[in-house]
């Protein structure tokens, strides 16, 4: 340095004002920060608070003259006392909605990431919806509360501080957790869990601000003036402190006596050095000749180490680039960089940061711009990018910033690895988890993850609702002692997780358990121990099956088999028996067959004589039927008379005798009518022809009313129901049928009796007979058509057990068939087909569409 520019240095110095005023009389300003929140506000070992907010408050009162008061604490207590009043700032605060109604924002100053981070053990968590079904962990007062809210994540554990949820992960007790990533970070290296856990995509991407309450306006822009003094190099300076590159050196002044010493000392050496520097020249004229020499051999050298650097350079497995601060240029690439995206070497500088990016957000050229700005602030960046190949295809890259100097300009060197391949494992591996969870989410059986301890963190809907549970979230969040809440004996729960831990794979056991609405079933449960590489069981996890219906199948199943095995052994002795008859009845026939043998000319003539006997006999027996008629009539009226004549006369049980007599006659007389009824339907020619039933149910109808005109009965007929039939036997059909409707519903003060019919597409008619009176229980069903077979009583409804083995014969003969379907005190609805199809004349829409309510005529 010339002599006249030292002096000038020197005055500079000693005139220089101080870098600041002096401090004012201003009152201090309270500010609140959250005390565990490395590396932006904490406490040293000592005790004492520091980071960079700390830091750039310090650098603010030396800026503006005014005292700065920092208070720490927890952060949900630092939001409550701040929205008390009792602090005037909160500092490294993201922005939301809900605490905009409440604080005015100063301008962003850090962007931070919001990952979930989960166990190692624990796979399929890649966004906050498959966070649902886990107990998440989270600050209190933490903004990332209200995004894992908004995606419907509300099974939730608070922790006062980051350090104590990290404490908690350590001790086994959190698995899952949602925090700022440098302080998580900074917790997961110092506890050595850092390997052992893993993160997720952010949930949110938040910006540290400071806010004031409402009203604080004037304070609030005498404070960010102040905040705007300190240099963009400045606030570099401070986040390359604590966030590991190593500080500038710092350039201080020198005192002035030193400096005077310097001056006094250069003005005694100026003399020697002008007369020294003659002789000097000419030496160093010699020097510069060989160092002229020297310095050929080393530019051919530079040149060799140039190519050799270059072909290093180019030959690398990752893309390079040299990103120039001052003019936002590109100064180079490499050929790894020129084959990745089709660039070429000859203009580096032409290309954009739009270049590396795809354009999809949040891979735009916005963002890498901004990647960009940090790195040149001394924020070296980390990141995965999504860009586009020379082809135009998604291109994967690991990409890396620092910031450097090359011939002396400040550049970024940035590496691009290519991690295409990697990134589409991982979507694959992510749609297998996907895959994986939507099976045990739509699995029929129960499957669930527990702690040993009998905590879930994961269950499926089937296993909440075998257990009746709104939702997943509700069972986890409710079950905290597995044996005893849902074990109906806890002790079983204890010992099979004993006998699980002891052994490799499932272990099954029978359990009853017992719902949330204290319902008891019983269930197959399956169950195993996840353990890490070293061992250690880290959960348990299993499925359950509901074997309650099975296991009632299964007892009913023996029961039938221990009656159908009494039945055969019952059967067999039958048989037996009759296996004995038949070999007497054999010895007997051998025998005989020796007579028979002399006597077949006369067994032939007996023959006839039997077959001409065996039909006086069958016209004998319809005879006594019909004869067996008048004996009956004089028994009913001579005890009708010896009632009416001399019932007073006899005693009392004498009258009942004669009552009972009398009855009885009766009764006999309609079983002979029933009969002969029935023997009529199997005799005689079908002569079908075309008729409508409802008209034969309308005079059927009116014929009951007729019979008990006090009964309140509503009559539903269809207008029309065509059919081919035999007239007389088709409304004998009728008659049964809606006599018994009228009969098992008179117990009823109002009742309905409908009959319709339905039209198939492609079929023939069903017609029906409904009713709402005393039903039958169907487990009976079988035995409705048979002859003397009856569903009620005799003490409750009148009848001798032949009308529907008639109405049965009567549909067989015209080829159909009837059914019927009923319930106890509900009524009954019989239905019945016939072979033939109605005529073309008659319209096939008929139901039971017309209500006709008979009364009395």
């Amino acid at each position: 340095m010339a002599f006249p520019q030292m002096v000038l240095v020197l005055l500079a110095f000693f005139c220089a004002s101080p870098a600041h005023a002096a401090q004012g009389t201003d009152a201090a300003v309270k500010v609140v920060v959250n005390h565990d929140y490395p590396p932006f506000s904490f406490y040293d070992s000592s005790g004492s608070l520091q980071g960079i907010v700390v830091d750039m408050w310090r650098l603010w009162e030396r800026k503006t003259g005014l005292k700065a008061e920092l208070h720490a604490m927890d952060w949900a207590e630092a939001q409550r006392r701040t929205e008390a009043g009792e602090f005037q700032v909160i500092d490294s605060i993201f922005y939301s909605e809900t605490r905009a109604k409440k604080y005015e924002f100063s301008p962003p100053y850090y962007k931070v990431e919001v990952p979930a981070f989960f166990n190692g053990e624990v796979s399929g968590l890649n966004s906050p919806k498959s966070l649902k079904g886990f107990v998440v962990a989270v600050m209190a007062g933490d903004s990332v509360i209200e995004v894992l809210k908004q995606h419907q994540v509300t099974h939730l554990a608070a922790y006062p501080t980051y350090h104590s949820i990290i404490e908690a992960a350590r001790q086994g007790k959190v698995v899952v957790f949602a925090a700022d990533k440098p302080p998580a970070l900074y917790y997961l290296y110092q506890s050595g869990l850092f390997r052992k856990f893993k993160q997720t995509r952010p949930l949110a991407v938040g910006e540290l601000h400071r806010a004031y309450p409402k009203g604080e306006a004037p304070l609030m822009a005498k404070v960010e003036q102040g905040f705007s003094r300190i240099s963009a190099g400045e606030m570099g300076e401070i986040q390359r402190k604590w966030l590991g590159s190593a500080p500038l050196e710092e350039k201080t002044p020198r005192y002035l006596a030193p400096v005077a010493g310097g001056v006094a000392l250069a003005l005694l050496l100026l003399a020697a050095w002008n007369l020294a520097l003659r002789k000097r020249v000419a030496q160093r004229t010699a020097e510069l000749r060989k160092e002229i020499e020297t310095s050929n051999q080393r530019a051919e050298e530079l040149q060799l180490s140039e190519r050799s650097f270059r072909a290093v350079y180019d030959s690398v497995s990752e893309g390079i680039v040299i990103y120039d601060l001052e003019s936002g240029g590109i100064l180079d690439i490499n050929q790894t960089m020129c084959e990745m995206f089709g660039f070429g070497r000859g203009a580096p500088c032409s290309i954009a940061p739009a270049a590396l990016s795809c354009g999809v957000p949040p891979y735009t050229s916005q963002e890498m711009e901004n990647r960009l700005r940090e790195a040149g602030e001394g924020v070296p960046q980390r990141f995965e990018w999504q860009s586009r190949d020379r082809n135009g295809q998604p291109l994967w890259t690991d990409i890396h910033i620092s910031k450097g100097q090359v011939r002396e300009r400040e550049v970024l060197l940035i590496t691009l690895r290519d991690i295409s391949d990697r990134k589409l494992g991982e979507e694959a591996l992510s749609r297998s988890e996907q895959k994986f969870r939507e099976i045990v989410e739509s699995a029929p059986v129960g499957i669930f993850q527990s702690t040993t301890q009998g905590r879930f963190f994961s269950v499926n809907p089937a296993l909440a609702t075998m257990f009746h549970f709104v939702s997943t979230e509700e069972m986890v969040g409710s079950v905290t002692d597995i044996a005893e809440q849902l074990f109906v004996h806890p002790e079983q729960r204890r010992v099979l997780v004993k006998r699980v831990l002891t052994r490799d794979g499932f272990v099954q056991e029978e359990v009853d358990y017992r719902r949330k609405d204290g319902g008891i079933f019983t269930a197959n449960l399956y169950q195993r121990a996840v353990r890490n590489k070293e061992g250690v069981v880290q959960y348990l996890e299993g499925f359950v099956e509901d074997v309650t219906e099975r296991k009632r199948v299964l007892e009913l199943t023996r029961t039938l088999n221990t009656e159908l095995e009494e039945r055969v052994r019952e059967r067999t002795a039958e048989l037996e028996r009759t296996n004995e008859a038949l070999q007497q009845e054999v010895e007997s026939r051998r025998r005989d067959q020796q007579e028979i043998s002399c006597l077949n000319q006369g067994l032939m003539l007996q023959r006839t004589a039997l077959e001409a006997a065996y039909r006086e006999l069958e016209a004998f027996s319809y005879s006594v039927s019909h004869d067996l008629r008048a004996p009956l009539r004089h028994i009913h009226a001579f005890s009708e008379l010896l009632i009416q004549e001399y019932g007073s006369e006899f005693r009392q049980e004498a009258v009942i005798y004669l009552e009972t007599i009398s009855k009885s006659a009766v009764k006999m007389q309609e079983l002979i009518d029933g009969l002969l009824s029935l023997s009529r339907v199997s005799r005689g020619e079908l002569k079908t022809a075309p008729v409508d039933l409802s008209v034969y149910a309308r005079e059927i109808a009116q014929e009951l009313v007729r019979s008990d005109p006090r009964r309140k009965v509503s009559f539903e007929i269809a207008e029309s129901a065509p059919a081919s039939a035999d007239q007389v036997l088709i409304r004998s059909v009728l008659e049964n049928l809606l006599g018994n409707a009228w009969k098992y519903s008179a117990k009823k003060e109002s009742a309905t009796i409908e009959f319709g019919y339905l039209h198939q597409d492609e079929g023939e008619p069903v017609y029906y007979v409904r009713d709402d009176g005393a039903g039958f229980d169907m487990a009976y069903a079988d035995k409705l058509f048979g002859v003397f077979q009856r569903m009620h009583s005799s003490e409750h409804f009148e009848g001798c057990g032949v009308g529907l083995a008639t109405v049965q014969r009567i549909v067989i003969r015209h080829g159909g068939r009837i059914w019927a379907e009923a319930e106890v005190n509900k009524g009954a609805t019989f239905y019945f087909t016939l072979s033939q199809a109605p005529p073309p004349c008659w319209d096939s829409s008929g139901s039971a569409d017309q209500e006709v309510t008979l009364t009395d005529a």
